[in-house]
């Protein structure tokens, strides 16, 4: 199961069905998301992030850092939205290369696929497809 990958930041997760539902949307996720550097070109995202597993790297640490930042006592964040927040950070470049189906065209013609300006709005259309199938309160 892909999720397993990130099981430090799902246990940061405390809802059970948050925690369920973002392994649902990360098994889901296209391979290439597992296995892409974060920057197609090399130019935007820093060394750890580059290379094989770059993009996946870099989702660790967005999720990271979101931890540190929304659990600062100023913010004083309900629980709950602090998890969904978990999750958009997991998702936020789950369609980065496009599409699985887009990314295996132009990978298996050989061509290098980029990053998809429109990922942020693929993204989002990947999450929709779960409304009504998954029950978050």
């Amino acid at each position: 199961m892909k999720y397993e990958l990130f099981k430090n930041e799902l246990d940061t997760i405390v809802y059970d069905d948050i925690r369920e539902f973002a392994k649902v949307v990360l098994d889901d996720a296209p391979d290439y998301f597992f296995k892409v550097a974060a920057s197609s070109t090399g130019k935007y995202h820093p060394a750890y992030a580059l290379g094989d597993g770059g993009l996946m790297r870099h989702t660790k640490a967005v999720v990271r850092i979101y931890n540190y930042i929304a659990n600062l006592k100023q913010y004083n964040l309900d629980n709950r939205f602090i998890d969904l927040g978990r999750v958009a950070c997991l998702a936020h470049d789950i369609q980065k290369s496009g599409t699985e189906e887009y990314y295996n065209e132009r990978s298996k013609n050989g061509e290098r696929v980029f990053t998809v300006f429109n990922h942020p709005l693929l993204a989002a259309e990947f999450i929709r497809k779960y409304k009504g199938k998954y029950l978050i309160d």
